[in-house]
């Protein structure tokens, strides 16, 4: 509980990026304005700090509404945007009323990233796989047009089968979570914003499979995205005998599954060749893969 002098001040803070902004009840690690209050979106708003106005995106503190629900939102600009207003909600918390930028979202490493179970909102995510099979728990994966790292996420969906199309743009609201090592938002409300059917960017080239594989340098960053490998060769049919989950082992360790494409068998032998293999880059049992959405992107 907040000190009986500043019960009734409100906390609204706001990081801003040029494009996607982030509302989060943090501290302001970019030197913008003071704090007006505590977070206490149920109780009457009376008063809030001062704008933010440095960094990039700055912070920037709400005053209150007065209302029941604690509303705010004034907004602090700062380095190259504006902050986002926020509205508490009747139960006391403040909401996530503005996208957080997926590299936030992703990287731990990120000042912003929230924490797990977190609410949040995506935007300008295009879907680039739908795992649609009934016989495993249903989704999609989507990633934003810079192809950068940290830019790619999967949407569990559950039994529910996707109502999306590879190509769509779309803005999700969802929890964050992470679900055997994958990062992944649950519970989402999915919007198409751009019903288009055509990725704005093709598969990232990954040279040395190594690097994304198991413990790899690149794999955490690129979970989730699509990518293509270049010349490599079965080196292990079956990496979990003796079970069988359709998976193979190719050069540098990385497993190729069969999750996008249950069509696809690991029925190639030792030294088989491929000069390209386009998938998205996943993880599960304890094992970084990369899962073609069809047989055909295993090129000869």
């Amino acid at each position: 509980m907040p000190p009986p002098h500043r019960a009734a001040l409100l906390l609204a803070t706001a990081v801003a990026c040029a494009g996607c902004q982030l509302l989060w009840p943090l501290d302001d690690y970019s030197g913008g304005g003071s704090a007006g209050g505590y977070v206490d979106a149920g109780s009457a708003g009376a008063g809030g700090g001062s704008a933010g106005a440095a960094g990039d995106g700055g912070i920037g503190a709400a005053s209150g509404n007065g209302g029941a629900s604690g509303g705010g939102g004034a907004s602090g600009s700062a380095g190259t945007g504006s902050g986002c207003g926020a509205t508490g909600n009747s139960g006391g918390i403040a909401g996530a009323s503005c996208a957080i930028p997926i590299t936030a979202l992703r990287d731990p490493k990120h000042p912003a990233h929230p924490a797990e179970g977190s609410q949040v909102k995506v935007a300008g995510l295009y879907v680039t796989a739908l795992r649609s099979s009934p016989e495993t728990a249903q989704g999609f994966y989507a990633q934003d047009k810079t192809v950068g790292p940290f830019t790619g996420i999967f949407v569990f969906m559950g039994p529910t089968a996707p109502n999306v199309a590879v190509g769509n743009e779309v803005a999700l609201a969802a929890t964050y979570s992470e679900y055997n090592g994958l990062s992944s938002l649950v519970d989402a409300v999915v919007t198409v914003t751009n019903a288009g059917t055509t990725l704005p960017f093709g598969p990232i080239a990954i040279k040395d499979p190594n690097t994304v594989a198991t413990n790899g340098a690149q794999a955490e960053g690129y979970e989730s995205m699509l990518l293509s490998i270049i010349s490599v060769e079965v080196t292990v049919m079956n990496p979990d005998a003796p079970q069988d989950h359709d998976e193979f082992v190719v050069s540098g360790g990385l497993r190729i599954d069969d999750e996008l494409s249950p069509t696809l068998d690991n029925t190639y032998a030792v030294g088989k060749k491929f000069s390209k293999i386009t998938g998205i880059l996943s993880y599960n049992y304890d094992n970084t893969k990369l899962l073609p959405r069809d047989v055909s992107e295993l090129m000869e």
